[in-house]
């Protein structure tokens, strides 16, 4: 019986094909504890390959978009087949150890799914994926290049509101605007090309040529894309803390006390994921369902669920420790809160202590002119005042004359 050689150690196989046998190799320690363990150079390689396999996912929007507007979504070209190589290469970069823990993950879930249905599923995947580092590493690893669109997004909406003359507060906002939409386009690209390539797969199983699958999966996978990108946009408006990896972004306006911001922004990030992942797994299966009437609606819905918490959990808990932009610094001579070249203010108080004392100047001369006044009125008021004392001497009052005595009898 032939023996192999695999990581320093033998084993016997009845395979006489080298590949075969180091699949069967591979699938035997898959099984065990030891096919598990990994050397601190492939925790560092698996770290690399999610890298790798990110910016494949990364890559390949701009084709999935093409793809979904002129219907040629054929896995060829810088984007679309660049992207699946990448993906390819991410691929064989894993250790044996993480696709040993990565089969045993997805037994768990499957086995979770038949007893408990898609919530077993859901509680099997954060578990499972949480509780092992390399797994978390590696997803947390293949999901942060994909970050970049909304990142970017966010520069340059901000920056162009900027160069129009917009203030702080409006820039940020117009820049979280700009990665609320990036995102959502992104995700509806990411659900279509999913469902098209599921649609094309499968209508090929039953015989279709290729052209009459890519026509038959096309408007399907648009619908579907279509319907992704709704939800996405949808749930960053509706959910509280679900823009919080988009206000840091953004450098929007933050409370300054740390901890509720990260509880908010990794609760809203992780509920809005949950239901933007799970809505286009959901709008696939419907996509599906079309041409294979006995595809289930929720299948692959727990899995997803739990991914997106954990995706959205942590990197929503790590942008709520992005503190928000600081105000401005005053100038010497500036109080906080004054725009340059307005004047200086001061507080209430001491306006309010140097209210009388400003008052005083102006009111003494008030008090002062008609003291000042009174000499230059005085010799008018005067001759007013005499004039009735010297009237009798000018015009003396008639005196009553005595009445006439009535005439005597003679």
């Amino acid at each position: 019986m032939p023996v192999y050689e695999y990581r320093g150690k033998y084993y016997e196989s009845a395979e006489t094909d080298p590949g075969k046998a180091k699949t069967k190799i591979l699938q035997f320690l898959q099984s065990t504890p030891e096919g598990k363990q990994r050397t601190y150079g492939e925790a560092f390689q698996d770290v690399g390959a999610g890298v790798v396999g990110g910016i494949g996912s990364l890559v390949q929007v701009p084709g999935q978009l093409y793809g979904l507007v002129t219907g040629d979504m054929r896995p060829t070209g810088i984007s679309l087949g660049g992207g699946q190589k990448l993906k390819e290469l991410a691929e064989s970069l894993k250790s044996p150890g993480l696709k040993a823990r990565e089969q045993a993950r997805a037994e768990a879930i499957e086995k979770a799914t038949q007893e408990g249905g898609q919530l077993g599923a859901f509680t099997t995947t954060l578990s499972q994926t949480v509780k092992d580092p390399g797994l978390l590493l590696n997803f947390l690893a293949e999901q942060a290049p994909q970050l970049l669109i909304p990142f970017g997004a966010a520069k340059i909406g901000k920056g162009i509101a900027s160069l129009a003359g917009a203030g702080q507060a409006t820039a940020a906002t117009a820049g979280v605007g700009s990665a609320v939409v990036a995102g959502a386009v992104q995700q509806g690209a990411d659900v279509g090309e999913g469902a098209y390539r599921n649609i094309y797969e499968e209508l090929k199983r039953k015989g279709a040529t290729d052209q009459e699958a890519a026509e038959g999966a096309i408007n399907l996978a648009r619908v579907a894309g279509a319907s992704g990108a709704v939800i996405s946009g949808l749930m960053q408006g509706l959910v509280p803390g679900a823009r919080g990896i988009e206000r840091a972004f953004a450098k929007a306006p933050a409370a300054q006390t740390v901890i509720p911001r990260v509880a908010t922004s990794a609760a809203g990030e992780a509920g809005a994921e949950i239901v933007e992942e799970v809505g286009g797994k959901l709008a696939q299966n419907v996509a599906m369902q079309q041409v294979k009437p006995e595809q289930s609606l929720t299948e692959g819905l727990g899995q997803t669920a739990g991914l997106a918490a954990i995706g959205g959990g942590l990197f929503g808990g790590a942008a709520g420790l992005v503190p928000g932009p600081k105000p401005p610094q005053p100038t010497p001579g500036q109080t906080p809160g004054q725009t340059p070249g307005q004047q200086p203010t001061q507080p209430a108080q001491q306006q309010a202590a140097q209210q009388p004392a400003q008052q005083q100047p102006a009111q003494q001369p008030a008090q002062q002119q008609p003291a000042q006044q009174q000499p230059a009125q005085q010799p008018a008021q005067q001759p007013a005042q005499q004039q009735p004392a010297q009237e009798p001497a000018q015009q003396p009052a008639p005196q009553p004359t005595p009445p006439t005595p009535p005439p005597q009898p003679t």
